[in-house]
């Protein structure tokens, strides 16, 4: 055996494990949409939409408040909200807010 070489099974076994953790880490990706809550308005003329983006659950870009969603719409009464989530786990993440009303 070489120095610093691996028998084939212990080989196989971490390449197992790479595979797996790859896995776990991208069975994440796509969009979660949580509808939020509505305040029993009939009608919403107006939509609002904020915006954040992280990068390696350390660095924050953008405002996805319900404020600032509500400020971007140019909406005073709020009639629902709603969130959307997707990116890569670990990796990438963009969350966005809606706001509807007048």
């Amino acid at each position: 055996m070489r120095p610093h070489s691996l028998p084939a099974p212990a080989m196989l076994s971490m390449l197992g494990a790479l595979v797996i953790l790859a896995l776990t880490m991208l069975q994440g990706c796509g969009t979660v949409y949580t509808p939020g809550h509505a305040t029993g308005m009939a009608s919403s003329k107006k939509t609002g939409i904020g915006i954040c983006k992280n990068f390696f659950y350390f660095f924050d870009f953008g405002d996805c408040t319900i404020a600032a969603a509500a400020r971007n719409g140019g909406i005073e009464k709020i009639a629902t909200t709603d969130f959307a989530r997707n990116g890569f786990p670990y990796i990438y993440t963009k969350r966005t807010t809606i706001v509807t009303g007048e």
